[in-house]
């Protein structure tokens, strides 16, 4: 109701003279609609049909007194449309009694679901207040992580540097998901926001956009930060001619995201694990996902698979995966 009544449904207060004025004006149309029909000679076969609606839509708007006063209202002018209204006839007080209960219960059930619509607003504001809360200590604390890492870390700039922008990749992902309510983020905008600094044309990108869930959304986030740093220390983004494709389809729930590099300097297996791969390697699995490197001549590929919410998954539904062939991704 708020959706199509917006104004009236926050300027009227319940039991105030302008909710009692709203029934009034309900009830009014509801009389030149059933003047209507008397013209074409329905109104005999259901003589209080119009006023149904008129009685529900008094009491969304204008709440349990200004409903019960548009019932009202209505058994007083409609009792005067009887042939005898000093001698009513048996038909007719029963089917007013009818309408009278029936209107009664929907009045009741009406004041009931504007009280739970009431509530959850409240509670909505509630937690948006809340979350705001707790986004801003949230960032108090990081700016206070940062300053004591960077104090600790200044004799060894280049783990610093490391930490630094895994911090920053979390703090812009979680603005993301804020600014989404929470929800999740889509693939495109983490990917171009990790992209940001090296341009867009160095990404090729030709897959439906996807929205993920805000947990999977951060971990992507991260991956996809290690991904872009590797590739612009060692891999394609370390060259002008160096490109990367990402590319990713659903399949019965799940999403398989391909990340393939061409065009730069040859690529060898990492003798250790460090942090970064790690986190490759292991980043999606608290999300139900996996995932699987493939370090090829041409350029590091990269499948990283998770699950979708049925909800979610049954709006993306597309085309399976392609299978891979020795690390390369199969046209």
């Amino acid at each position: 109701m708020e959706k199509y009544f917006p104004t009236f449904w926050r300027g009227l207060r319940p039991g105030s003279l302008g909710a009692f004025a709203f029934a009034f004006v309900c009830i009014e149309l509801a009389t030149i609609a059933r003047l209507s029909l008397e013209k074409v000679g329905s109104a005999s076969a259901m003589p209080y049909i119009t006023y149904f609606p008129a009685i529900l839509l008094a009491t969304f708007v204008g709440g349990f007194w200004a409903g019960w006063g548009a019932l009202t209202g209505t058994l007083i002018l409609t009792w005067s449309w009887f042939d005898n209204p000093f001698d009513p006839s048996l038909a007719e007080v029963g089917t007013l009694s009818v309408f009278a209960a029936t209107a009664l219960v929907m009045v009741g059930a009406a004041e009931r679901y504007r009280e739970m619509l009431q509530r959850f607003k409240g509670e909505e504001h509630h937690r948006a207040l809340l979350v705001a809360e707790l986004e801003h200590r949230v960032k108090n604390k990081l700016t206070v992580v940062y300053a004591i890492l960077s104090r600790e870390l200044r004799d060894h700039p280049e783990v610093w540097q490391k930490v630094r922008g895994r911090l920053s990749t979390l703090t812009t992902a979680d603005e993301f998901i804020a600014r989404s309510n929470g929800a999740g983020a889509h693939l495109k905008s983490l990917i171009a926001m990790e992209f940001a600094p090296y341009g867009a044309a160095r990404v090729r990108i030709n897959s439906k956009d996807v929205f993920v869930p805000a947990m999977t959304a951060t971990v992507l986030a991260l991956m996809f930060h290690e991904l872009v740093t590797n590739a612009a220390k060692y891999g394609a983004l370390s060259v002008p001619e160096g490109r990367i494709n990402v590319d990713w389809r659903v399949f019965r729930g799940e999403v398989t995201i391909d990340w393939v590099e061409s065009g730069g300097p040859p690529v060898q297996t990492p003798q250790r694990k460090g942090f970064g791969t790690s986190l490759l390697e292991r980043g999606l699995e608290d999300c139900g996902g996996r995932a699987a490197l493939y370090y090829e001549r041409s350029g590091l590929v990269c499948r990283l698979t998770f699950a979708l919410p049925a909800k979610d998954a049954e709006q993306e539904e597309q085309t399976p995966s392609p299978v891979l062939h020795g690390g390369a991704v199969a046209a």
